[in-house]
């Protein structure tokens, strides 16, 4: 009858969710001659003078929030790049996955062995529902 979706059996899909609990924290460059203060590097602990850039990163102080020297801030980019890109390639596997998935399940709803199955199913349990528990 689904000889043709028997072949599909067990095709899968990541159903897993993204929180984007840290939005609010950002890598900022900073040169503001005048305006800045004397701070420490967050990794090193180098001293960063007031004439100099340097990049902070904002949020909690769980995320590592703090000032970076540039040497110790290329770094911490090209970590989150790496992860950004990792996380990125992963998902866009998945979305290829779940379109195949739903192109599958949308065939299948429209055969009409499905649809007179269904019906008959959606029919006995509306004859037979299901005890309610108190």
């Amino acid at each position: 009858m689904f000889e043709e979706e028997a072949k599909h059996h067990g095709k899968r899909a990541w159903k897993g969710y993204i929180r984007e609990f840290s939005l609010n924290t950002n890598f900022e460059f900073r040169q503001k001659l005048g305006h800045q203060r004397l701070v420490h590097c967050k990794i090193c602990g180098t001293l960063i003078p007031k004439t100099v850039p340097r990049l902070f990163l904002s949020g909690a102080w769980t995320y590592h929030s703090g000032h970076y020297c540039l040497r110790c801030a290329e770094s911490e980019l090209m970590c989150d790049i790496e992860d950004k890109t990792s996380a990125f390639n992963t998902i866009s596997k998945n979305l290829g996955d779940l379109k195949e998935l739903l192109d599958l399940v949308k065939n299948c709803r429209h055969k009409k062995e499905y649809k007179d199955t269904m019906s008959v199913a959606e029919m006995m349990a509306k004859l037979n529902p299901k005890r309610e528990v108190y």
